[in-house]
């Protein structure tokens, strides 16, 4: 076997490795922007941070006259 073809195998096993892990990589890159997404999407309240309150402060003092 020639040093050439040995070099030639060797480069081929490296670009293989190296996009492998560069695969590897980028899903998990994807993936944790899909985390930090889903992470910021469930902690915002859907109407802000007191409304709740307020809501339910009105809602006991209802009157039959308004």
């Amino acid at each position: 076997m020639s040093p050439n073809k040995t070099l030639q195998a060797q480069n081929v096993k490296f670009r293989r490795v190296r996009n492998a892990t560069r695969g590897l990589l980028t899903i998990g890159v994807a993936a944790a922007v899909l985390v930090l997404v889903l992470l910021l999407a469930a902690s915002q309240p859907a109407a802000g941070a007191d409304a709740g309150g307020a809501y339910q402060y009105a809602k006991l003092h209802v009157t039959l006259y308004g």
